[in-house]
């Protein structure tokens, strides 16, 4: 049994559609997993069923404030603190 599931196929193509809208993102994998990189920093990708983002210690916090995001916890006990993980209903829409 693999450790980390794959990313489901609908969410992978809903992350290539959103990534196609930042033209100075270079795409990438990691860990098997779709990202996307600005200047060899990376800023969104996914994670299993999970789609994540960096964000600014102030826009994290209204982020999470307003959309009810969660940290981004890659491994139990292992949060990453500067990304949040996206809403799936803020995935949804346009």
């Amino acid at each position: 049994m693999p450790l980390f599931e794959k990313s489901p196929s609908d969410l992978v193509r809903r992350f290539d559609e959103i990534a196609e809208l930042v033209a100075e993102a270079r795409r990438c994998r990691m860990f098997g997993y779709p990202t996307c990189v600005v200047n060899r920093n990376l800023f969104a990708g996914l994670h299993q069923d999970r789609c994540f983002l960096r964000r600014g210690e102030t826009d994290r916090g209204s982020f999470v404030a307003s959309f009810g995001a969660s940290p981004f916890e890659p491994m139990l006990g292992r949060p990453m603190p500067e990304y949040v993980v996206v809403p799936p209903e803020l995935l949804a829409g346009p």
